[in-house]
């Protein structure tokens, strides 16, 4: 009994040594896994977010708080995951902010083309704008004198009761 209870004792011994090992090795593997996402989230801290804090008017909020903030967001990133709703919440307006601007600044090229085009620009002369246009028509004066003379259409609408329904111009049938 004793040679037994020694043989379990030693293979259990195995089991938990090479248990030992495996736990050693999956929590380095984290490790790395954990730095390299450290890494990263700091690298957008000191990037975008950092970025978007300076870009913040010093009127609402101060360089001291800024500085609070950015060293707030490295403490964060040191103690927890890129699934924290802190992080994430800073990364999505600092990224929103950026959109927001770059979106303003083609709005406004765009406005002071066109601005450039209309005062003094490509349609500013009277010739810039006439070129390449044709002339209008001109009317026989001939032709608009029988137009004038009688009614036109409305001589032409009688015409047609007259020929189609058999009626006269007084209104009665024929």
């Amino acid at each position: 009994e004793r040679e037994q209870l020694s043989q379990e004792r030693e293979q259990l011994s195995q089991e938990r040594e090479q248990l030992s090992q495996r736990l050693d090795q999956t929590a380095s593997k984290f490790s790395a896994l954990s730095q390299k996402t450290q890494e990263e989230m700091m690298n957008k801290i000191n990037t975008t977010i950092a970025t978007w804090l300076a870009s913040l008017p010093q009127e609402t909020i101060s360089p001291e708080t800024k500085d609070q903030v950015k060293a707030g967001l490295h403490e964060l990133a040191k103690a927890t995951a890129q699934d924290s709703g802190l992080y994430q919440v800073m990364c999505c307006a600092s990224e929103q902010h950026i959109s927001n601007v770059t979106q303003l600044e083609e709005i406004r090229r765009e406005r002071d083309e066109l601005q450039q085009r209309l005062s003094g620009g490509k349609f500013a002369g009277e010739e810039d704008r006439v070129t390449g246009k044709r002339k209008g028509d001109v009317l026989d004066p001939r032709t608009e004198e029988k137009e004038t003379k009688g009614n036109g259409m409305w001589d032409d609408f009688q015409i047609m009761l007259q020929q189609d329904k058999g009626w006269c111009v007084s209104g009665g049938p024929r």
